[in-house]
């Protein structure tokens, strides 16, 4: 029925076309012997009814269009209803793809919600471990807040523990030191003060004779302290080589040339150079001779023994005050003696902090020569973090820890210490220990 109605429409076409011809040509002559006023435009052609003839519409040659219109019309109650089908089916088809659409859409929503689904049950599971890591993080702080206070309260027992035995072992070391200072005081009966106004006295404990000269020059021609420097003229302090008697070596010392040509034999000033070391360090000297140092047992040992030396302290404390001690006499023994001190004969206006340590030997955390009883503490050297003529154990520790401010550690009294003056709780800030020949002097 379709290819009919097609072929209809064709045949109407084909007419149009030939009344169109006919019409160019003449009336009535393309027109397939159509006539009147409208020739090959009103009439149904030859063409037109062949084309009618073929759908079955009865038209004929000159049949007017509006006659065929009419049959068409007549035809046309199939026409519409064959349109119509078209168009439901059409619109079934439109229908079927949008319930395809619709059902994809609603696919993918579905599995958008799913996966909407999926990733809220995730973040629910994951807030839910979050909240579990929460509290075991909770908890362990909690244990590790336990552990430190724990561990706190065990150092506070072990700090109580060490403070009794410091107390125990500083009761007996000032006891014991308490007696010897009584029994020192009622020999000298005054004597510090006789020193402290005069350089011509020593003490009553220092009253033995000077040990003889044990280096000779033997013709040498070197330098052999900074006081022999100072004699020819130079007046500049600063770093010097000398040869002291019974070396065959020059040495480097730092001489202070403006006072008189003075040995610099200790220097604390900023706690750069760590003190606390062993015997052979103190031995063989350390640090650096513009700044912090030692200069060495054996070589203070042989400047000390090629003549007779005065020792000079000279101190400052945090706030800028200065003090000093000085001694005429001043000698260290060998090392076979264990650098024995030999010093006496006190002035100055910062206490004798060294009568006590007078024939006293060195000790070092590894060597110990102070005169504690062990069982009453040990080595002064361990206990004060030094080395020094230790007795027991101290009236200065000027080798002690440097302490920035002044300010030693409770109960430690390991500081750069002159007990005389400040006590043994307190750190200096500068310390110059420095020698010149008594036979020079004034």
């Amino acid at each position: 029925m379709k290819f009919l109605y097609v072929l209809l429409i064709l045949g109407i076409a084909a007419s149009v076309e030939a009344v169109y011809k006919g019409y160019g040509k003449g009336y009535g002559k393309g027109g397939g012997g159509g006539g009147g006023n409208w020739g090959g435009y009103d009439m149904y052609g030859a063409a037109g009814a062949a084309g009618a003839a073929a759908a079955g519409v009865p038209v004929s040659a000159g049949t007017s269009l509006a006659t065929a219109i009419g049959s068409i019309g007549t035809f046309g109650t199939a026409g519409p209803a064959y349109a119509g089908k078209l168009e439901s089916r059409e619109f079934h088809q439109y229908e079927l793809r949008l319930c395809s659409c619709t059902k994809q859409k609603s696919s993918r929503n579905l599995l958008i919600m799913a996966k909407v689904q999926t990733l809220t049950e995730q973040s629910l599971q994951h807030q839910q471990e979050a909240n579990e890591m929460k509290e075991q993080l909770k908890y362990g702080l909690a244990n590790v807040e336990a552990m430190k206070n724990d561990q706190g309260r065990q150092q506070e027992k072990e700090s109580t523990i060490d403070s009794n035995q410091l107390t125990v072992e500083d009761l007996s070391q000032h006891l014991l030191q308490q007696l010897d200072d009584l029994v020192s005081d009622k020999k000298l009966e005054g004597a510090e003060n006789v020193h402290a106004i005069s350089t011509s006295e020593e003490g009553r404990t220092n009253s033995a004779p000077r040990k003889p000269v044990r280096y000779a020059s033997n013709g040498q021609s070197d330098p052999k302290d900074c006081y022999d420097y100072f004699l020819k003229g130079n007046s500049r302090n600063g770093v010097y080589k000398v040869r002291p008697y019974g070396t065959n070596r020059l040495v480097q010392v730092y001489c202070d040339m403006k006072n008189g040509g003075w040995t610099l034999i200790q220097k604390r000033q900023d706690g750069t150079t760590n003190f606390f070391r062993d015997w052979e360090d103190y031995k063989e000297g350390f640090g650096g001779v513009y700044g912090e140092h030692w200069l060495g047992n054996s070589l203070i040992h042989r400047l000390t023994n090629q003549d007779h030396y005065i020792l000079r302290i000279e101190m400052m404390d945090w706030d800028k005050n200065k003090r000093f001690a000085e001694y005429t006499k001043f000698t260290v023994d060998h090392e076979d003696e264990g650098y024995k001190l030999h010093v006496g004969g006190y002035k100055g206006d910062a206490g004798d902090g060294m009568i006590k340590h007078n024939n006293q030997k060195f000790s070092t955390r590894d060597v110990d020569n102070d005169q504690v009883v062990k069982e009453f503490g040990g080595s002064c050297a361990k206990r004060f973090h030094a080395a020094w003529w230790y007795y027991k154990c101290y009236q200065s520790n000027l080798n002690g820890k440097y302490y920035r401010n002044g300010k030693v550690d409770d109960k430690k009294f390991d500081g750069v210490a002159w007990k005389p003056w400040t006590g043994a709780n307190y750190s200096l800030k500068e310390v110059e220990m420095k020698i010149r020949p008594i036979s020079k002097e004034n």
